[in-house]
């Protein structure tokens, strides 16, 4: 058999001389891989080429190195790709050789060896190219020929903004997505999220809808590409599409050489928007002012000697900040990811760890999580492809029992003459003159007790692939995913004591809290299955392309919980501890504690393209529900849309002075989606059992005959016409490149109207009947709008740098808002919303400030008795000489922002980068509530915030403000005691801002250096997040300033250092 092989190779090889007129060509043959190179003859006999060998490596414009880069030797068939650390090596090839470098995203270049050993090249993205796959609904389409309104980001793009809450990290990053964090408090996850602000927009990871939860928890370093559909591209999920779609793919295998990344930091968190409290002789300044603030004669509170004893430190007074918040809080972050694969088999394994401390000095509230993720595609048989996944999460939320807004909310009442402590004696907590309040007892889970909440998830999914022989293009694809997830909770509420110290008799009182201890325990089941088949198809014939989708799909999701409570007879933190008393065991009843419902669903898709200029789309669903009755279930939702792409027009192309065209394109929408965001079941009378709907409460009913029977109530008059709304959406875009892309613009019009949505009819009916009218579909409104992006980019030599200017203007009108009979026509002018739009505040016009006493007595609009200078002033807008309800008026824009704005920018310098994000958002107002709207809020014994300092008041703090003699000094706001209207323009402050989102500077380590420590890339870098505001609003953070009256756990500000490697 080796005999055969070598008179075979021999006489292939004589073949190959003669035919080929090959004298001094050279044949190499390699058996054992099946490689046979041949050598370029000389132009005449016994002349020969000078050959050499060129190595080299490939990079990005921010010097990351670029594997599996095809390099080329130009008119031959020789070439290599480049290996995981961007290096190539080429083997006897001519010294005059032309090599050519491609790679799918990034511009072709052709470099001449002209001799050189060594050649280090940097490749350039090409945005005709780049992202030219685009994830839509079900499946992917060439961003060139796509007609609907989507906007996509990718994992180098999402990374750039370091949090622990990936929405966070899209904030400014894609047109009409609007983020606005709530709160920075470890383990809650409170966003606002939506689409050009038409509400919770649906979530599918990985082909499957999930939880706004699920997203919020992904490892950031899982996620490959998220695509947002925001117009009726979105209607192929038919009756949950209404508020757009969110599309998360996660990390994939690949066939390539094996590798594993490190991804870490660490990041200090400092609080953002905490405000400050007054000093002690702030606080009895303000104290003596608001008793001098009577017409009927007042007396100062604190004499002069009690102003000296704290001067001299005979008296202490209480900073009350570090003995609350600490300097700064940690947080740590640790990925770690594997993948590669063949032909066969591709593979992806990532894991992470998150820890967040907070800024409490007890550090008791904090945040744990744990994520692992495997996604695995293998080709077992000729025609047969198996596509596997599983995400499993773990969390865990410590926390005080009280929570963290309360803590806040109690830290700024407590005014510095407040004692922390009962006789300085750390043992014993003060018991506060504010209802006993004292932050440092709220604070401390030794103390108060705690919260424990333990939360896991897993996401096992399977998926097979078979392509149909025969047809080109066409497949079968089978999808099934269970999603099980359990909320496990513990309250364990402590008894504790407080006290008081009495000098005199050297005594002390104590006050017991929080009586008796309890131990609650709540556990929450939800799962969900998913089935969903579709056939596939793509093709082109001659200049047509046409592709289509048909897909089934059903969904089920169900709810269960289980309470248990005990008042305890020992003070152990567990259920066996407990005694009869107060014993609850109990199920909640809520819309997302105890359910179950199902969708199904048939949904299609034709795309058609002629020439790759006149695009087409058209796509439906018929969709079902569980939630309504069956002459209600279901419904039919198409959408559909156009392009034109001018820029492949020969009049365009042929125009020398439009050669500056790279893309141009307009295109067109209108679908209809649906939203069945109903409650359950409310088209079936029925009772609520036990009647109880508080978790913690205990359960209501009766006692007979000395035994406890449980209550039911019922849960009100059924609708059995109840159905989803619906929304027509309508969308019109332009998409434009040009200069090679060294400039690019995207904008779009929208406008959204929907109607049947949920309301009560008005008109009461009488309370004998013991329930409320159902709801129905009744009221309308219109959303609408515009989505603006800007791009730039350029290379100068070793210099990249690009740019990205994002606008999203929204409004909301409602166009029908159900009411009952109006009073009289002012009534109706300010009560009836149709045809209104929507986010305005109502109030009074400020019309400055009286003055003078000879202000007040002329004023032609009569004002109470007590008025003083300095007082505020409003606008008689009706005309009639007062200033009553008669005169609120729509004055001001909400805190809800019509406008949202950002600019993006990468920089890169050899091995250096550094990007930014400044956001922000306008045309929106602040109102100030509680404390930050009045001085010593609640009660005389509490703080005030410092800025109340700036205020009218007399000269002389010992004289009467109602003498006319007397002397004022001119301030921001009214002597202490007087308050503007809380509805107000006094009260109003305009809400725009800008803020430094996020900053990032790295630096790649050179390849010579990776390579001997055994890398193929190792990168550090330092981060900031949120670090300057540029703002008027004062006091608060402008991001969420009216969140239960501004007491929520603060934003936070933070600074990270991290490492990126790969091996």
């Amino acid at each position: 058999m080796e005999k055969q092989r070598c008179l075979t190779l021999a006489a292939f090889m004589v073949f190959m001389q003669v035919s080929t007129g090959g004298y001094g060509r050279e044949i190499t043959l390699n058996w054992e891989n099946t490689l046979i190179r041949e050598s370029k003859a000389a132009s005449h006999p016994g002349e020969r080429f000078q050959e050499t060998d060129v190595s080299g490596n490939v990079t990005n414009v921010l010097g990351e190195p670029l594997p599996g880069v095809n390099v080329l030797v130009k008119g031959t068939e020789t070439g290599v790709s480049t290996d995981q650390e961007g290096r190539f090596l080429l083997e006897d090839i001519p010294e005059d050789a032309i090599l050519v470098f491609s790679f799918l995203g990034y511009k072709t270049r052709e470099i001449a060896v002209a001799g050189q050993k060594e050649i280090k090249l940097t490749l350039e993205e090409d945005l005709q190219s780049l992202e030219e796959v685009v994830v839509v609904g079900y499946g992917t389409q060439k961003k060139a020929t796509l007609t609907g309104s989507v906007a996509s980001i990718n994992n180098e793009e999402i990374t750039t903004t370091k949090n622990e809450n990936v929405q966070n990290m899209l904030t400014g990053k894609i047109p009409g997505v609007r983020v606005v964090q709530r709160t920075a408090e470890p383990g809650s996850f409170n966003n606002a999220f939506d689409i050009r602000g038409m509400g919770t927009p649906l979530i599918v990871i990985d082909g499957v809808p999930r939880t706004m939860a699920d997203f919020q928890r992904l490892n950031a370093d899982d996620i490959d590409n998220i695509s947002v559909l925001k117009d009726a591209s979105a209607a192929i999920y038919g009756v949950r599409s209404a508020n757009g779609v969110v599309l998360i793919t996660t990390k994939q295998g690949g066939n390539r050489k094996s590798t594993l990344s490190y991804d870490g930091d660490f990041v200090w968190q400092f609080p953002s928007g905490l405000p400050e409290t007054v000093d002690i002789f702030q606080y009895m300044t303000l104290r003596n002012e608001q008793a001098m603030h009577n017409i009927n004669g007042g007396s100062p509170v604190f004499s002069d000697e009690e102003f000296e004893a704290y001067r001299s430190g005979e008296k202490q007074s209480t900073d009350w900040y570090p003995l609350v918040f600490a300097n700064f809080a940690p947080q740590t972050t640790h990925n770690l990811s594997a993948s590669g694969g063949n032909e066969d088999i591709q593979y992806y394994v990532g894991a992470g760890y998150m820890n967040q401390g907070s800024f409490f000095q007890s550090d008791d509230l904090n945040y744990t999580r744990y994520n692992l993720r495997s996604n695995i595609t293998a080709k077992i048989a000729k025609r047969f492809t198996l596509e596997g996944g599983i995400n499993l999460i773990t969390e865990t939320q410590n926390r005080p029992y009280q929570d963290s807004w309360w803590i806040i909310r109690g830290f700024w009442r407590q005014g510095p003459q407040i004692p922390a402590y009962a006789n300085n004696d750390p043992s014993r907590l003060y018991h506060g003159l504010i209802e006993g309040d004292n932050p440092l007892s709220f604070m401390d889970k030794d103390v108060v007790g705690y919260r424990k909440f333990t939360n896991s998830w897993i996401q096992p999914t399977l998926g097979l692939r078979y392509d149909i022989p025969g047809v080109e293009g066409l497949y079968v694809r089978s999808l099934f995913s269970y999603d099980y997830s359990m909320d496990n909770r513990s309250y364990f509420q402590q008894e504790y004591e407080q006290y008081r110290y009495d000098e005199t008799t050297d005594t002390y009182t104590t006050f017991t809290r929080q009586s008796p201890n309890r131990i609650a325990r709540e556990a929450y089941f939800r799962s969900q299955l998913l089935s969903q088949t579709s056939l596939n198809y793509s093709g082109t014939f001659d200049q047509h392309e046409i592709s289509g989708l048909l897909v089934w799909e059903a969904q089920k999701r169900k709810g269960d919980n289980l309470i248990a409570q005990r008042d305890l007879g020992l003070p152990l933190p567990y259920l066996f501890a407990g005694v009869p008393l107060g014993q609850v065991a109990r199920m909640n009843t809520g819309e997302n504690d105890l359910y179950e419902d199902a969708n199904m669903g048939l949904a299609g898709r034709i795309n058609y393209s002629w020439a790759g200029k006149y695009l087409a789309e058209f796509l439906f669903r018929y969709d079902g529900s569980s939630k309504f009755a069956n002459t209600y279930q279901w419904g039919f939702f198409p959408g559909a849309s156009v392009g034109w792409r001018i820029s492949e027009e020969s009049f365009i192309k042929d125009a020398a002075g439009l050669a500056f065209i790279d893309q141009l394109k307009v295109r067109a929408s209108y679908g209809l989606t649906g939203d069945d965001g109903a409650s359950t079941y409310q088209w079936i009378a029925g009772y609520n059992y036990p009647s109880s709907s508080s978790s913690r409460n205990f359960t209501g009913g009766y006692v007979f005959d000395g035994n406890f029977i449980a209550s039911a109530n019922s849960t009100g008059i059924s609708n059995p016409n109840i159905t989803w709304y619906t929304a027509e959406t309508f969308d019109v875009g332009l998409d434009f490149e040009g200069w090679e892309g060294l400039f690019g613009l995207t904008v779009d019009y929208f406008n959204r109207k929907r109607e049947g949505l949920l309301a009560q009819r008005s008109g009461g009916i009488p309370t004998v009947v013991g329930a409320a009218l159902p709801e129905e579909n009744l009221n309308s409104d219109m959303t609408y709008g515009y989505d603006l992006e800007i791009r730039h980019r350029n290379t100068l030599g070793d210099f990249y740098y690009d740019l990205t200017g994002i606008v999203s203007y929204t409004r909301i009108r409602a166009m029908y808002v159900e009411r009952g009979t109006y009073g009289s026509s002012w009534s109706n002018w300010k009560d009836n919303q149709d045809n209104r739009n929507q986010n305005l505040w109502w109030g009074y016009e400020g019309d400055g400030r009286y003055e003078s006493w000879e202000e007040i007595w002329s004023s032609p609009v009569y004002i109470g008795r007590g008025t003083l200078p300095g007082d505020y002033r409003y606008e008689d807008w009706n005309g009639d000489g007062e200033i009553n309800g008669l005169d609120s008026h729509p004055f001001q824009l909400s805190s809800t922002p019509w406008l949202n704005f950002s600019l993006i920018g990468n920089i890169a310098f050899k091995g250096f980068d550094l990007n930014f994000l400044f956001q922000g958002s306008a045309l929106s107002n602040v109102q100030y509530l509680e404390q930050l709207h009045q001085p010593l809020w609640g009660n005389s014994e509490s703080a005030a915030m410092v800025q109340f300092m700036d205020r009218w008041h007399p000269a002389d703090p010992k004289a009467d403000p109602y003498d006319p003699a007397t002397e004022w000094v001119p301030g921001y706001y009214a002597y202490t005691g007087t308050l503007s209207d809380i509805n107000s323009s006094f009260n109003a402050v305009n809400g725009a801002y800008l803020r430094l989102k996020s900053i990032e500077l790295g630096y790649s380590l050179p390849a010579e250096t990776v390579k001997r420590l055994g890398m193929s890339s190792a990168r550090i870098y330092v981060n900031g997040y949120n670090l300057f505001t540029f703002t008027e609003v004062k006091y608060i953070d402008p991001e969420h300033p009216n969140d239960l009256w501004g007491y929520l756990y603060p934003l936070n500000k933070t600074v990270s250092a991290g490492i990126n490697v790969t091996f």
